[in-house]
């Protein structure tokens, strides 16, 4: 404001909606309200206060409260991918921030251009990105800007020459304090689980080859955030299928001394055998659904030589497997 500081001046007074909100002492010619809320209209009047208790008002502006500070942005996001290929995602609002809406992304579309919950679905998607980002806007129209994109733990998979599977998996980045560990839930081929370990700030678990005949299990990772008023985040269930051992011998011995008298197959993770021998010249001499042939037929022993075998193997996951090749009956 302007004016003409006359003799006997005392001071000024600032009126907010016909309230008087501050008392200035010295001549100033001006003053910032920052204790108001953006969106809402005010008015103004300045009083000069002369010492013989006369009052001089100024004339009255109004205008609408605003704000050009961005709100803080959304820095604790929690995500679990679910068994129908969606992810759930959760966040909590900054503290002390007044929100309106958010703006959510997704990798490949806009998931919601206006909403006021802290929680959204998504799909995922195991060939692509599925990553999130977060716009906040507050109550002054006023937007965070995109946070960086947080990604869902996704786990992946390899086969070791030894017949054990390692899992792997990147670091989780969604919370501000960072996570506190990992923890790996076992389940077996009905999705009942089986055992659950803690790993700490590991990246990967080689999981070894059972002793018994769990050739199906599935695995999925947690992350527990250091801070304990947030979700976990969970990854993807991986399927683990260890394909089966199926050992054929090339030759045997029918000769009754217990010792490779059997042309039998073998191996691990196998439910059944289909079993189907040929002559050399192709002819089906001996068919049964079982693993073994004496190197008999009708009761007698065949010839030496070399026999034609075809077997089908069904696995515990269900799968059929199909080996062929020749079997050697030696002489005794």
């Amino acid at each position: 404001w302007s004016t003409l500081f006359p003799t006997g001046y005392s001071g000024i007074d600032i009126n907010r909606d016909d309230t008087v909100i501050e008392n200035l002492t010295g001549q100033l010619l001006s003053y910032s309200d920052t204790s108001v809320v953006c969106k809402i209209n005010y008015c103004y009047t300045i009083d000069a206060i002369h010492t013989d208790g006369s009052v001089s008002r100024s004339n009255q502006v109004c205008d609408l409260a605003f704000s050009t500070t961005a709100p803080s942005s959304v820095n604790n996001i929690s995500a679990q991918i679910n068994d129908d290929n969606t992810i759930n995602w959760y966040w909590l609002p900054p503290v002390g921030e007044d929100v309106k809406y958010y703006k959510i992304y997704s990798s490949s579309s806009v998931l919601s251009d206006s909403t006021s919950v802290t929680n959204i679905s998504s799909e995922w998607n195991n060939d692509a990105s599925n990553c999130l980002q977060i716009d906040l806007i507050n109550n002054c129209d006023v937007p965070s800007g995109l946070i960086d994109p947080v990604c869902p733990l996704e786990v992946s998979r390899y086969f070791n020459s030894d017949g054990s599977v390692t899992l792997s998996w990147e670091d989780y980045l969604g919370w501000n304090n960072g996570v506190n560990g990992y923890a790996l839930v076992i389940y077996d081929q009905n999705l009942i689980q089986q055992d659950s370990l803690l790993l700490g700030s590991e990246l990967q678990y080689t999981d070894p080859l059972p002793d018994g005949n769990e050739q199906v299990s599935y695995f999925r990772v947690w992350a527990i955030p250091e801070d304990a008023s947030l979700v976990p985040s969970g990854s993807n269930i991986i399927e683990i299928i260890r394909p089966p051992v199926i050992a054929i011998p090339n030759s045997f011995t029918p000769n009754g001394d217990n010792i490779n008298d059997v042309f039998a197959i073998t191996g691990k993770y196998i439910e059944s055998v289909e079993l189907s021998i040929f002559n050399r010249w192709g002819a089906l001499i001996y068919h049964v659904n079982g693993s073994s042939w004496d190197g008999m037929i009708g009761g007698k022993k065949v010839p030496l030589g070399t026999y034609i075998y075809n077997v089908v193997v069904k696995d515990f996951a269900g799968y059929e497997h199909i080996r062929n090749g020749t079997v050697l009956i030696l002489k005794d």
